[in-house]
């Protein structure tokens, strides 16, 4: 997968990338994982699925994340 600028949100404890992010590459995903995500106001929104374990390059060490894949974000992929 090319890299890729991401946008760090260090009030958030999760990883998020969009949906359009998660189709340009090969990622599992587990579509009935059960989560939702608080946005904005308080809504809760639905994620389209879970990508477990997904080796990320971050400056010079590669680690394994956990991504959630929500169906409209601002960003392509939003570390926390």
């Amino acid at each position: 997968m090319e890299p890729c600028v991401v946008r760090i949100n260090h009030g958030s404890e999760i990883n998020i990338i969009s949906f359009d992010f998660y189709n340009h590459g090969i990622l599992p995903i587990e579509r009935n994982h059960g989560w939702k995500v608080r946005v904005a106001m308080k809504v809760m929104k639905d994620l389209c699925g879970a990508c477990p374990n997904i080796k990320a390059t971050i400056g010079n060490m590669l680690v394994d994340q956990n991504f959630f894949v929500q169906e409209k974000s601002f960003y392509l992929v939003i570390l926390g």
